[in-house]
């Protein structure tokens, strides 16, 4: 959801609502105030505000207020207040001039201001004809009196500026109220302005009847059911832990997360129109991960809840779905989102050279990543199961063989009930439901759902069989049937003799 800031016209991710109420007056009325400028809500220019501008407008507001309060006190106190001040139009017009750039400069010399307040035309607007102070000068227009906020709510708001309170920003723990909507990245200070804000720019998630038992405790949306108020409360939740307003640096690529057309999910990649359909199917299909604990992998993802080892390895996984597929193979028009993915699919699938070169036993390979692999064969395990000792050479063959040994199971079948605890027998197990036979022999059109069923069909083109008797020279493709081949061959040689 794209945002623009209503004075300096910036895109925005993080906003404040100028309609707002804080303290008894609005964002929109301090800048009408400051600056002179028209402001309404209907009017359809941009209804939000930066948190640099916001700042602006409260230095400026409090620069004007101070200036008038101590100007009361030194006209107070020389008693000018029984006789109306004759003020000649030209000085004015030259305090006004030199007013501004008081203005200006005191903003531009601090370092956290970045925009330029925009000069006030004229400060005889901002003076009230019926305030009790000694005098005050002519106001325009009736127009110009109509914008002005009442002077009792200025005066209170600019003693809470001086107490320190900020207006439109929570300095110690940011804003409070998200909005709930899953494209909306929005935040506010109180509730009304959230419902407010849901009024007008998502009517079709208005609140409720009354008598409604599930509401979200953020939105007060009302829901049918318990479950929906979970999914939704879900996706609140989410959009809280990745939104951030202090976020600095590059780009938070998990925002896509709420900002992408489709939703995916970073697991097996299917798209959902909406946040929380994403949500019921990661809570469906993933949510038995829940269940697993590894303290090396403390961080889990909130979406298919994998662990990771670090938050920067969470974030990089949950931004993989949404990465273009900018890599497109020239032979087959695959296409991959990195050119690492791409080469490796050139290398595997169109390449028939194997110019890597084991030097210990001379086996060739396509890739060095192969040729990696390959090499460990040749060292020593020193991977170790701690339950039945079987050793192994890396520490992910050795971390999914324990789940052998664990009632944790990390895979369940979108079909049946069937569970399991790794995502290659589940993929195995998917292909009985599919029927799938992405498999083709190549040596006639034949095709299969399984390796092991291709490589033994393949064995009748090839002549190739592993078992073969020694007694007869007949031939077996499987382990089973040459035993008991073997045995009641031996059996009728015996007979024989």
């Amino acid at each position: 959801m794209s945002l623009q800031c209503r004075v300096c016209l910036d895109a925005l991710s993080n906003a404040y609502y100028l309609f707002e109420e804080t303290g008894g007056i609005t964002l929109a009325e301090i800048i009408q105030f400051c600056a002179q400028v028209q402001i309404a809500e209907d009017d359809g220019l941009p209804t939000f505000i930066c948190p640099v501008c916001c700042e602006d407008a409260q230095q400026a507001f409090a620069f004007i207020q101070k200036a008038r309060q101590s100007d009361e006190k030194l006209r107070a106190s020389r008693s000018i207040t029984q006789q109306p001040l004759q003020v000649d139009p030209e000085s004015v017009a030259e305090s006004n001039v030199e007013m501004q750039e008081l203005v200006v400069e005191l903003l531009m010399d601090s370092d956290e201001i970045h925009n330029q307040l925009h000069p006030v035309e004229s400060l005889e607007e901002h003076f009230d004809l019926t305030s009790d102070t000694e005098c005050a000068l002519d106001l325009t227009s009736e127009q110009s009196e109509e914008n002005l906020p009442d002077l009792e709510i200025v005066s209170a708001l600019a003693d809470q500026d001086q107490e320190g309170v900020s207006l439109a920003t929570n300095n110690s723990n940011g804003p409070c109220y998200y909005c709930c909507h899953e494209d909306c990245l929005l935040t506010f200070h109180t509730k009304e302005a959230l419902k407010r804000h849901a009024g007008l720019n998502h009517p079709t998630e208005q609140h409720s009847a009354p008598n409604v038992q599930h509401r979200c405790d953020n939105c007060d949306r009302g829901f049918a059911t318990a479950e929906d108020q979970r999914i939704h409360q879900t996706a609140f939740h989410l959009k809280r832990t990745i939104v951030s307003s202090s976020y600095k640096g590059r780009p938070n690529t998990r925002l896509s997360l709420f900002t992408a057309t489709e939703k995916k999910c970073c697991d097996c990649f299917a798209s959902f129109p909406t946040l929380e359909a994403l949500l019921k199917h990661a809570v469906q299909q993933h949510s038995i991960r829940k269940a697993v604990h590894d303290p090396t992998r403390p961080v889990r993802c909130e979406v298919c809840f994998k662990l990771f080892r670090c938050r920067t390895k969470r974030n990089y996984h949950q931004s993989i779905p949404y990465k273009p597929l900018r890599y497109r193979c020239g032979t087959c028009d695959a296409c991959f989102r990195t050119s690492a993915q791409l080469e490796t699919h050139e290398i595997e699938q169109h390449s028939t050279e194997q110019k890597y070169v084991c030097g210990k036993c001379g086996a060739c390979f396509k890739s060095a990543q192969n040729l990696k692999m390959h090499t460990l064969l040749h060292e020593e395990k020193r991977e170790v199961c701690k339950t039945c000792g079987v050793r192994f050479h890396r520490k992910s063959n050795l971390r999914i063989h324990e789940r052998v040994h664990s009632n944790t199971y990390y895979a369940v079948c979108p079909h049946c009930d069937k569970k399991y605890k790794t995502q290659s027998q589940l993929k195995q197990h998917l292909k009985v439901h599919t029927q799938e036979r992405s498999l083709g022999c190549r040596y006639c059109a034949k095709r299969f759902m399984y390796t092991s069923d291709r490589k033994r069909h393949e064995m009748t083109h090839t002549g190739e069989y592993p078992f073969v008797c020694g007694g007869c020279s007949r031939k077996f493709s499987r382990n089973r049937p040459y035993t008991q081949h073997v045995a009641v061959c031996k059996a009728a040689a015996k007979d024989e003799a």
